[in-house]
């Protein structure tokens, strides 16, 4: 025989389940008042939770999945560039690049911060079109941020820019901030001289640089864009 370890009998009333919720008989027996309240005290916060959670995940689902929406082509306003119809412009370049998708988007964007931020854009992989002012380019393209349209473009399309190009050297520092290596000369961004782009809609008080983030994304759809833009 085994020792209980307590004194009370195997048929305590602290042995058996205890529930304040009435058995079905005495639901039946409820009131339509006394049901509502039944359900109110033990269900319907459970049930407001649940809804909670359901309309929670559909959002999410919906904006995530369902609707989800891709930039096959984002360009940076950056320093002072402007843009007039900022919507026909997007909808001129989805005509170019051939675009029927609704959830394939091109995106503008403008940057007015410094570089900082737009290098935090370029680690996120946010742009790779760049518009933008002589100072700018000169920064960017000498800390190495811009692509060699040489490694880009096909001899055709490189001979047809050759007198655009504006070429420029990286400079490669060390961790104490020294200069350790300068590159060659390369053709890291193309001028145009008359302040604007698509017939005035891009426009600047400075001569207009454009250039291509270094390992971006969609650097085809950039490469297109451009092209159209320098030809208009």
């Amino acid at each position: 025989m085994i020792n209980k370890k307590t004194i009370l009998d195997d048929n305590a009333s602290i042995y058996k389940k205890h529930s304040d919720r009435p058995k079905k008989e005495s639901l039946k027996k409820m009131s339509k008042e006394e049901k509502w309240q039944y359900f109110k005290d033990y269900y319907l916060k459970k049930v407001i939770v649940s809804i909670v959670i359901i309309i929670g995940i559909g959002y999410f689902l919906n904006i995530m999945v369902f609707n989800k929406t891709t930039d096959i082509l984002a360009i940076g306003l950056f320093g002072g560039i402007e843009i007039n119809n900022k919507e026909e412009v997007q909808e001129e370049l989805r005509a170019v690049l051939e675009i029927t998708n609704e959830k394939d988007v091109i995106s503008i964007k403008s940057l007015q911060e410094n570089d900082r931020r737009l290098f935090d854009l370029m680690g996120a992989d946010a742009i790779q079109l760049l518009i933008m002012n002589e100072d700018d380019f000169k920064s960017l393209s000498e800390k190495g941020a811009l692509t060699d349209f040489s490694t880009i473009l096909n001899e055709e399309e490189y001979n047809s820019l050759n007198n655009k190009f504006v070429m420029a050297k990286v400079t490669e520092l060390d961790d104490k901030g020294n200069i350790e290596s300068i590159s060659d000369e390369a053709p890291y961004g193309i001028k145009v001289d008359d302040k604007v782009l698509l017939n005035g809609e891009i426009y600047s008080d400075e001569d207009i640089y454009i250039g291509i983030l270094i390992d971006s994304k969609n650097t085809e759809n950039a490469k297109q864009a451009l092209l159209y833009m320098i030809e208009k």
